[in-house]
């Protein structure tokens, strides 16, 4: 089992879904340090500690939309797995882009998880909440 309250990066445009996955990770009970940011260029600088997030931990785990305004989830991917110091961090691609082709590319390029959002919103509940027990509880995630 995973040490208390993993480290989580969210990068996530959609407010709705940030505090959707807040209170699903709250409701079930699944303790997390959830970080979140907007786009994949604040990603980047969350990853490297440049400001505004010099004191930044290294996430355990990262949760990546790919639609996201400035740098998009699919230009992040691969600079985090080329990383050495970042590498080792399971990316799980969590988007409304049911698309095979891109998800090919993106497994090509280390993705740890595809995962196309459900439209539903118990759907959408019940896939964050497996997300949160498998990663939170059940996966040995890397020390930050």
């Amino acid at each position: 089992m995973l040490s208390a309250n993993p480290v989580i990066l969210l990068v996530e445009d959609s407010y709705p879904d940030r505090k959707l996955i807040k209170e699903i990770l709250k409701e079930h009970k699944l303790e997390t340090q959830l970080y979140e940011v907007e786009d994949g260029s604040d990603a980047l600088k969350f990853l490297h500690n440049e400001a505004p997030f010099e004191d930044a931990p290294k996430p355990q785990l990262i949760i990546l939309d790919l639609n996201l305004i400035r740098v998009h989830g699919y230009e992040v991917l691969p600079i985090i797995k080329n990383d050495p110091v970042l590498k080792s961090i399971p990316v799980i691609v969590f988007t409304s882009a049911d698309d095979a082709e891109l998800e090919y590319q993106l497994y090509k390029d280390q993705a740890s998880c595809y995962i196309v959002k459900p439209g539903q919103l118990d759907e959408y509940m019940q896939v964050v909440e497996s997300l949160g027990h498998f990663w939170g509880n059940l996966a040995q995630l890397p020390k930050s």
